[in-house]
């Protein structure tokens, strides 16, 4: 397999993918992470490095925002932070932070609020160019229900709540072996309209490794999923996913490189936008 892995990666906006925190993003907020520009950074290799290539392009039809997109980073070297424990963070249910920045200037900031019976929650701040948004997502036994989600954009985009019901998808899963899936989702904006949709998923168990973020090591592993609208048959694209097991997080790719910044186990809570 190789020692720790570091290195670039691709982010795309995604739809809910199982109970990673990797979030699509809906049609109307997909403006607000469009690159100013092309990059030429690039990732070489994805079974080996830790999943960093992810090339997922899902239909519109899926909805919510980033992060949940749980969710997704690959990283490179980068100093040790002073506010992380690296055996707490590996080995504990203490809270952890994720950061990340994409190739157009967006920062993502991922909090874990990690739990023994995998019933737990993540925090995602996502700031682009034109707009921010903060999405709660909730999960049980490892499986996404529900997000609340706040942005500064205005109108019925201002909030939106989604429930998730996911069909085929097993507790508690550790992304090691493969799997097909439904999620439907249900999102209530603002003005109290709403809209459903769905997405069938096919998920495959690629390696797993060991990766560095600083001076902690962490188990990683690399899995690809496919989309589909269950409605027309038309495909999505792939994700090539990256889960670190230990942190409850996931990082997911495709074309805007995205870096990682920052893994903390002190931090100051993320909060709704007002």
């Amino acid at each position: 397999m190789g020692g720790p892995a570091r290195c670039y990666m691709r982010l795309e906006t995604l739809a809910p993918l199982s109970n990673d925190p990797i979030v699509g993003l809906p049609a109307w907020q997909a403006d607000a992470f469009r690159p100013a520009k092309k990059s030429a950074a690039t990732c070489r290799g994805y079974t080996t490095q830790g999943d960093t290539i992810m090339a997922m392009s899902i239909p519109k039809l899926l909805s919510l925002a980033a992060g949940l997109y749980l969710v997704l980073v690959a990283p490179r070297a980068s100093a040790q932070s002073a506010n992380v424990d690296c055996e707490s963070a590996q080995n504990t249910a203490r809270p952890v932070e994720l950061s990340y920045h994409s190739a157009n200037g967006t920062k993502v900031t991922l909090q874990s609020y990690r739990q023994p019976s995998n019933d737990y929650i993540i925090w995602m701040r996502q700031e682009a160019a034109n707009a921010t948004f903060v999405t709660k997502l909730n999960y049980v036994g490892g499986i996404l229900t529900e997000s609340q989600q706040t942005t500064t954009l205005t109108g019925k985009r201002k909030a939106a709540a989604l429930k998730f019901k996911v069909e085929g998808y097993p507790k508690n899963f550790d992304r090691r072996s493969d799997i097909r899936y439904k999620m439907t989702s249900t999102v209530s904006y603002a003005d109290g309209t709403s809209d459903d949709s769905s997405v069938i998923n096919s998920y495959k168990f690629k390696s797993e490794d060991k990766i560095t973020i600083g001076a902690c090591v962490l188990k990683v592993v690399y899995g690809e999923t496919e989309s589909m609208d269950p409605k027309t048959g038309k495909t999505g694209g792939r994700l090539f996913q990256l889960y670190f097991p230990d942190l409850k997080l996931t990082a997911g790719d495709s074309k805007e490189p995205v870096v990682i910044d920052d893994l903390k186990t002190s931090f100051a809570p993320i909060a709704p936008l007002p």
